[in-house]
């Protein structure tokens, strides 16, 4: 059963803070306690964000407000704590992402009573022999020359 949450939002989206305070009364209403990661409160001048480990300790659930790929982002980030992330779709795509923000009040009654399914997925952890790191990987990895990789290890 669920009780913390914790919420990431899409960078560089601030017109998302509105849309997080409806996720965040929802929850509230429904007696869960939400956090929000420290760059995604700055980034919507919202009090009290906490860094990403602390808050992905804290959380039972991990919700990612964006599209595809914040949620990739947000998978990749919290592998190691192993908490279940939902998705609510606020980017471009969304192949990846579970919910509508018109879907947020009937899954957080479904979340309250227990109504869900966990689908584990598999992540992939490639090690680079050249650099002494370890990157996971979660949906796709593309393998490429350096001359084409700006930003590589994001």
């Amino acid at each position: 059963m669920f009780t913390k949450v914790g919420v990431i939002l899409k960078p560089s989206s601030p017109e998302l803070k509105t849309l997080y305070s409806k996720v965040k009364s929802i929850f509230n209403r429904e007696g869960f306690e939400v956090v929000l990661e420290s760059a995604s409160a700055d980034m919507i001048s919202e009090p009290n964000g906490i860094d990403f480990d602390d808050m992905a300790q804290f959380a039972d659930l991990l919700i990612s407000i964006g599209g595809d790929g914040t949620l990739i982002s947000v998978a990749r980030k919290s592998f190691k704590f192993n908490k279940p992330i939902v998705g609510i779709h606020a980017g471009n795509l969304g192949f990846l992402v579970d919910f509508l923000p018109e879907d947020i009040y009937d899954l957080v009654k479904e979340l309250k009573v227990g109504n869900y399914k966990i689908e584990e997925r598999i992540m992939l952890e490639v090690f680079l022999n050249s650099q002494p790191i370890s990157l996971f990987a979660f949906n796709e990895i593309v393998l490429s020359t350096r001359q084409y990789c700006k930003n590589e290890f994001r």
